[in-house]
């Protein structure tokens, strides 16, 4: 085969290649559309019917989770100011002192 036919031979195949799997794609997503409305057709009664139960319900459980990663949150915010506060203690200087000194060396040496 001479080069020309090669390369033409791949992009026909590629061509091919992508047709298939594109119009696989658009089928899948035709029946997915599909059983998603029928679906909703089915349950949009129940919806209606429960509704004054569940959307209390969820109401509640969305303040409950907001609750527990707030909490969570602020646990760890204590936590990590905690172990700052410790480790200041610990070492009788905070840990931006020794970096603030090189720093006001540095520039009365410079200037």
């Amino acid at each position: 085969m001479q080069p020309s036919q090669a390369s033409r031979t791949r992009q026909i195949v590629k061509a091919a290649t992508l047709s298939t799997t594109g119009g696989s794609f658009l089928v899948l997503s035709g029946l997915k559309l599909t059983g998603t409305v029928i679906a909703l057709t089915m349950v949009t009664p129940l919806l209606l019917i429960f509704s004054p139960v569940l959307i209390p319900a969820g109401i509640t459980i969305f303040l409950l989770a907001i609750g527990f990663l707030a909490s969570g949150g602020f646990g760890l915010a204590a936590f990590a100011v905690l172990s700052l506060m410790y480790k200041c203690v610990k070492s009788r200087h905070p840990n931006d002192t020794d970096s603030s000194d090189q720093t006001r060396q540095t520039m009365g040496h410079k200037a």
